[in-house]
Order: C-alpha cells, then sequence, then structure tokens
C-alpha cells in the first residue's frame, strides 16, 4: 500500500501511528515514542525485527530482540513524498529482516527548477493532559547549474497526559512530555539528463520524560509489605542498610503511573546518505550508501526486580545503547525492449552497537545516582544491597554485525496477459559480541563472555499475474522469508546453561490476489488471501527468572485483507479496508519457569483476528476560488492477548476499540486552515501490556482526546 503525500495531508500524519490503523494487515507494540515494533500479516515473535524498515535508501530496521527488533525510529512526517508498506516477504529486493514485509519512508526530493517553501505553526490541547504545540517548515533553493537544496525543519512540544503518584518527593504530572527537534537537507545534483547524485542529512533528538504505562483503576501494584513485615524496614537495615518500605498503592483514577522512578527517554540519531543514479538507454544503475547512528538512554523502575529477589532497596535500571548501521547496495533495473527484463545488485551492511546495564540506588525525585562513567559508577568492589556504594549491577555488552547479499530478479512476459516474476537473494551474516561484567550483584570481578554466530540462506519468489483485461488483474506469488539469528548474554553466572545463540526462522508465504480499477478510475480495488507457514520461531525462555531467547516454535497463518477506494461524486470519497488474521502455534513450546508457554492451537500474542478502518472525505470549491474539506477516520482493532498461555495469570486481555479522528480544512490561495479532533471519542485504546512476576500490570495506549487547529502558509 502506498500514502502519498496528499492523503498523509489529511490524516494530519506526524507519527507512525497517525497512519498505521490505515494500513490493512499492519499492527504494532506501543511502548511509546522511538519504542514501536512493526507487525504485518501477523508474524510476531522475539529476536531480530520481521519487518524491514528504510528511510529512502538508508536501512534504519530497529534491533532488540527482547520484544522482536522493537525501539523503531519515530521520524517525525514532515514534507514525505510518501510511505510505502508492502505485506508479505519481501526477501528477494529487501533483505533478510523483511521475512514479514517492509515499510519505507520516501521524503521530498529537491526541485531544480522553482523555489518554494512553506511554514505550518499548530497547537493542540489534550484531555487529561495539557498543550501541546509544534513549528515546520521548509524551503526549496534552486541553485543554478542544475543543482537544487531542499531543507526541512521541525519542533514538537507534545503534552504528557500520564500522573505519577508515587515518586517519594511527591506527584509528578504529565510524565510523558514528548520534546522532538530534528530536520534534514538534501542535495540535488543533475549534471545532464542521466544522472542524477543526492546527498542528504537528518537528524532528530527527543526527551520524554517518564513512562507512558499506567496502571489499570483498581489494579493494586507491588510493595515491599511482604518483605519488610508491614510498613517499615527497619528489621532488615542490619542486613540491607538501604532498606526501605514502599506501601502498596492502587490506582482510584486511571491513567496511573505506579513507578517510584523517572524512567526518562531520550533518542538521538542521523541518517546520512549518497545516492547515485545513472539512466542508460537500456536501463537504471543506483549506487548508494548510507550510515545511521543512534544513541538511545532509556531506564525502567527496578525495584519491583529487586524485591522480587528479596532485596527490599528503590533501584533503577537504565540501558544506555548506541548503533552505527552502514549499508550499502549497488543494483541496475533493465528497461529492454522485448519481453524480458530483471534487477540485480549487491547489498553491504556493517553494524556495531553497545548495550549497557546498569542498576543503581535513586533519589528521592526518582532520579538515578550516577551513571557508568568515571566517577559515578560504584567501583566493583562495593555493592549497594550491603550499603556499599550506588551499584547493583553493571554489563556492558558490544556487538559487531557484518551481512552481505546478491539478489536479482526477472520479469517475462509469457504473453500478452501473463506475466512471471521469479527472484533470489543469497546472503550470509557474521555475527560477534561480548558482555563484561562491570559491576556484580556479589562485589566480586564479574566474568567476561564471548559469542558468536553466522548464518546464511537463499530466499526466492515465483510470481504470475495475469490481466483479465485493461481494468482486472489476479495473481498468484510463492515467496520465502528469513531472518538471521541472534546471541544470548553469555556471562550470566545466575542463569548458568541458556544457549549462546539462537538460530535462524524462516517461513513460506502463499498468496492469491485481485486487483481492479473501475468505473473509469472511480472505484479502485485490492485484495490478497495468504498462507504462511513458518518455522523455528524465536521466542522466550526463563532460567533462573533470567530470560532467553530460543528456537522453540512453529505456527501457520491465515489471512486476508483488503482495500477499497470509491469516488461516488466530485466531491464525496470513501475507503474502506481491513483485514482479518487467523494465527496460531502449531507444536507444543518447551516448559520452562515462566508458565507462558503456548501449546498447540493457542493464538500468536497481540494479533487481532480482525482490523480495519474506513473514511468518507469531502470536498466543495467556493466561489471566491477556495475551498473547504472535511475528513472523517474510524480505525477498528479487535482484542487481542499478550501472552500465548490463555491460562496463564499474566497473560492480558486488551480490549477491542474503535478509534475515531475528525478533520476539517479551509484552502485559500496559498494558505490552509485545519482544525481537528483526536480520538473524538475519547476512547482508552490499548496498544500493547507488560505483565509478569517480575514487573507489576502496566498498559500502553493511545493519547485521550485531543482539540487542536493549524496553519499552513506557502511561499512560491
Amino acid at each position: 500500500m502506498l500514502l502519498g503525500s496528499e492523503q498523509l495531508e489529511r490524516l494530519r500524519a506526524r507519527d507512525f501511528v497517525d497512519f498505521a490503523g490505515s494500513v490493512p494487515g499492519l499492527q504494532f507494540q506501543d511502548l511509546g515514542p522511538g519504542d514501536k515494533e512493526y507487525i504485518i500479516r501477523g508474524v510476531n515473535a522475539k529476536g531480530p525485527s520481521t519487518v524491514g524498515v528504510y528511510y529512502d535508501e538508508a536501512v534504519i530496521t530497529a534491533s532488540n530482540q527482547e520484544d522482536g527488533g522493537g525501539r523503531n525510529v519515530d521520524i517525525k512526517l514532515i514534507d514525505m513524498e510518501r510511505i510505502e508498506v508492502l505485506n508479505g516477504p519481501q526477501g528477494t529486493l529487501y533483505g533478510a529482516n523483511s521475512m514479514a514485509g517492509t515499510i519505507k519512508f520516501v521524503p521530498q526530493k529537491p526541485d531544480l527548477e522553482a523555489w518554494s517553501s512553506f511554514l505550518e505553526a499548530e497547537v493542540s490541547t489534550t484531555e487529561e493532559g495539557g498543550e501541546s504545540h509544534g513549528f515546520s517548515g521548509m524551503v526549496n533553493v534552486p541553485l543554478g547549474g542544475n543543482v537544487g537544496l531542499r531543507i526541512v525543519g521541525w519542533q514538537f512540544d507534545n503534552s504528557g497526559y500520564i500522573d505519577q503518584p508515587r515518586v517519594f518527593a511527591g506527584l509528578r504530572r504529565n510524565i510523558n512530555d514528548e520534546n522532538t527537534a530534528g530536520g534534514r537537507v538534501i542535495l540535488r545534483i543533475q549534471p545532464n539528463d542521466r544522472l542524477t547524485i543526492d546527498a542528504s542529512y537528518l537528524a532528530q533528538h527527543t526527551e520524554v520524560g517518564g513512562s507512558s504505562r499506567y496502571t489499570p483503576e483498581g489494579v493494586a501494584s507491588w510493595s515491599t509489605d511482604g518483605i519488610c513485615g508491614g510498613p517499615s524496614c527497619a528489621g532488615l537495615l542490619g542486613v540491607f542498610p538501604q532498606a526501605r518500605a514502599v506501601p502498596g498503592y492502587t490506582p482510584n483514577d486511571e491513567l496511573l503511573n505506579t513507578d517510584i522512578t523517572t524512567n526518562a527517554w531520550e533518542d538521538e540519531f542521523s541518517i546520512k546518505s549518497v545516492t547515485l543514479n545513472y539512466q542508460f538507454d537500456f536501463g537504471s544503475f543506483l549506487a548508494t550508501t548510507n550510515l545511521f547512528e543512534r544513541d538511545l538512554f532509556f531506564s525502567f523502575d527496578s525495584t519491583p526486580v529487586l524485591v522480587f529477589f528479596g532485596v527490599p532497596i528503590p533501584g533503577i535500571t537504565t540501558q544506555p545503547q548506541t548503533r552505527d548501521v552502514w549499508s550499502s547496495e549497488v543494483r541496475f533495473a533493465s528497461d529492454l525492449d522485448g519481453k524480458f527484463n530483471f534487477v540485480t545488485g549487491v547489498y553491504v551492511q556493517r553494524e556495531e552497537s553497545t548495550f549497557d546495564v546498569e542498576v543503581l540506588t535513586i533519589t528521592d525525585e526518582g532520579d538515578q545516582i550516577g551513571r557508568l562513567q568515571p566517577g559515578n559508577f560504584s567501583t566493583p568492589d562495593t555493592n549497594a544491597t550491603f550499603g556499599s556504594g550506588n551499584s547493583f549491577f553493571g554489563v556492558n555488552d558490544t556487538a559487531d554485525l557484518e551481512q552481505e547479499a546478491i539478489f536479482g530478479e526477472l520479469y517475462y512476459d509469457l504473453s500478452d496477459r501473463l506475466e512471471l516474476t521469479a527472484g533470489l537473494r543469497y546472503f550470509q551474516s557474521d555475527l560477534r559480541a561480548t558482555a563484561v561484567e562491570v559491576h556484580s550483584f556479589s562485589a566480586a570481578p564479574g566474568p567476561e563472555g564471548d559469542s558468536t554466530g553466522d548464518d546464511d540462506a537463499l530466499t526466492f519468489k515465483v510470481s504470475l499475474s495475469y490481466d483479465i483485461n485493461d481494468d482486472n488483474m489476479v495473481y498468484g506469488t510463492v515467496s520465502s522469508g528469513f531472518r538471521i539469528g541472534g546471541l544470548n548474554r553469555a556471562n550470566l553466572p545466575f542463569a548458568p546453561g541458556i544457549p549462546r545463540s539462537f538460530d535462524s526462522d524462516d517461513l513460506m508465504n502463499y498468496e492469491l490476489g485481485y486487483k481492479a480499477d473501475l468505473f473509469a478510475g472511480r472505484l479502485r480495488l485490492s485484495s490478497a488471501a495468504y498462507y504462511i507457514d513458518w518455522s523455528d520461531m524465536v521466542l522466550d525462555q526463563f532460567s533462573n527468572a533470567i530470560p532467553f531467547l530460543d528456537n522453540i516454535g512453529d505456527s501457520e497463518i491465515f489471512g486476508f485483507e483488503f482495500n477499497v477506494n470509491a469516488s461516488l461524486s466530485e466531491n464525496l470519497e470513501f475507503a474502506i479496508g481491513g483485514s482479518v488474521i487467523d494465527a496460531e502455534l502449531t507444536e507444543d513450546q518447551i516448559p520452562d519457569d515462566n508458565g507462558n508457554n503456548g501449546m498447540k492451537g493457542d493464538a500468536i500474542p497481540n494479533i487481532p483476528t480482525t482490523q480495519g478502518y474506513t473514511s468518507l472525505s469531502f470536498r466543495q470549491p467556493l466561489k471566491n476560488g477556495a475551498e473547504v474539506s472535511a475528513r472523517v477516520d474510524v480505525n477498528y482493532r479487535d482484542s487481542t492477548y499478550v501472552k500465548f498461555n490463555p491460562d496463564s495469570i499474566y497473560n492480558v486481555k486488551l480490549d477491542a476499540y474503535a478509534l475515531v479522528n475528525l478533520a476539517a480544512f479551509y484552502e485559500y490561495n496559498d494558505w490552509l486552515l485545519s482544525a481537528y479532533i483526536r480520538n473524538a471519542t475519547d476512547e482508552r485504546a490499548e496498544y500493547d501490556a507488560i505483565s509478569s512476576y517480575q514487573d507489576p500490570l502496566g498498559i500502553i495506549g493511545n493519547r485521550p482526546r485531543t482539540f487542536g487547529v493549524s496553519i499552513k502558509k506557502a511561499f512560491n
């Protein structure tokens, strides 16, 4: 599915969640800004991402194997040309992480001939929260000599709507406020009609004040009462000098976070790219090199974990992370006369990453005391558990990933109406990681562990498409998807015996589709039915309450998705689409001490059976040359669960929801005035939930009802 610039404008899409509900088969798990896992066609598991993500030609696929490749960057969608969502395995042209599909964000490129610009300002207010502001702008400058420059910038301050009443120092309001600033520059050089060179740089920085999780109203949160024997920990002070009582708490209102730490989030990343495209008479050659760099700081309340292990000391876990992903590709797409054409290319990727874990004591304000920096983190011979220093535990992970691939697709016209597409991609990967325990729970020197993993695979695609006539087409596709394996931490002394690595998993996709363009383009229809056979799923296991990943599941997925766009009149547009998915295990998982393991027939978590959307748009030109328009969008998601085992006490049901968005527009000359209501019915949509014996129940949901207005002025 393709969402163009005008559609994104009418959706008022600033973030991924603003358009995701209108794409059949696309789901997501959401832990806040910059922390989303993309799911296509029900392919959801732990381990590396199952969805490939690109920003133009740059690979920006997220890497967080604990939640199936979550923590995708939330690039603000300003001055975008289009967003492509490609459902089904895209392993031939897009690689290993595209086993379920690919999402590609494509920005507007410089116009070499005409100067143009725009400025936009918006303000909104959120019920249960406060006021938000946003500013964005673009300037396109022809520099002469077939050179053009396009500069885009944005600044958004979004109010939080979650309150935090349990911090020792007192109530914190609207903790999940977001401040994002960013911009990009694209330089295009086109010395002649054949050669185009684009050089671009994008940077964005986001700060979030606290967690977007909340404890449902009436659900009792954790406390130290079971250890301390009442409201005081005085009896444990001889063993744990920093012991502190945390009374139980039951929210009597909605949207309350029951953590006692601040849980801030900071995300800074950049994308540097150079792409060359040369047009021959017989095809086009593209060469691109890209560097994606990201620094991420994440923290969470680890007091419940310490309490679980019998240590009633408030603590916070901080996780500074870095990623440097360099990707390069060369490919050639032919444009030959006759029945045969092809695409072929070579891809290379190098990635370096670090992942630190720091478990620290906290201040009364809920902030960490010290971080893993010289002079701040306690020396290895101290331990906060027994009153010495500020540190409980610390680990530093470093990893290097190398990938290479060669690929190709051919297209052959078997007749005037029948076309064959066939493709192959061979790739290999090499992963190396080292984990160093920089601070041990026992205050003894920590171990160092090395892990390695190698993979290679051959993926394929075969498709036949038949043009029934000029307006109707059917197709059938068989394609394979593949995802590389990964590494478990090798140096955990309290989780002996866990495997050092987990293997790759793969799937086969069988698909039949129908597309039509009827009534002179006034009715457009696309639909697909598919069956996916998924082998060796990567899922989590537990050893002594420590999670690790292993290949312990097979599943099958049956699905149907459709999309209809209709022009009901010159002024009225209607769209409807959706998906039906039946995704379940086909074999029992290996039991562990967690109790969330699934059995044959259990549904894959976070996959609703039905999902759909509909929209109605109205336009009316006015006599003065202006135009008024209005739009209503409704997104629906069926209920689903967050665990395999339906009997697990930690398996949370996410209720079904329907979200209604309203927008009205007034356009005159180069002015665009907008007024909108997001979540007009103030629905509490539940996107995701976290619950375990170490982590109290938390729900992540949508923003409450929000009223907003914006004004945009174009200069041409």
